[in-house]
């Protein structure tokens, strides 16, 4: 998307950049009544955690196919919300989005085989 990442509080006047923010609520004051003073530009970035201790926590409860879904779509989640593109430069990938891909396509493997060997459940569990 687009945004004006400069922006100022029309209440108190302070300024503040939301890409580092992340927002338009004024870090001093908490008003959400901000403007933007710069130019429109490219960004999708946003911190994205990438957390999987709900998930661990099935490992005892749930089939290996359940536990697979799981993990499938706590992937696929945070790599949705992950962006490239920070204030108009593209960013590299970073080790978290490539574990999560991979991790989310192993997962739909597992998720999907009718058999699964010990080999490929145990790189599934690394």
């Amino acid at each position: 998307m687009r945004v004006r990442g400069e922006r100022e509080c029309t209440g108190c006047g302070t300024r503040w950049s939301y890409y580092d923010t992340g927002g338009v609520t004024c870090p001093e004051c908490g008003s959400v009544r901000s403007v933007g003073v710069d130019d429109r530009t490219e960004h999708t970035a946003s911190a994205a955690e990438f957390d999987l201790t709900t998930v661990r926590g099935l490992v005892d409860d749930v089939t290996l196919t359940e536990l697979a879904e799981e993990v499938e779509s706590a992937c696929a989640d945070h790599v949705r919300r992950v962006g490239f593109v920070h204030a108009g430069e593209m960013l590299v990938l970073d080790d978290e989005y490539l574990a999560a891909a991979e991790l989310r396509h192993v997962a739909a493997d597992v998720g999907r085989a009718m058999r699964v060997s010990d080999a490929e459940e145990a790189h599934f569990f690394e």
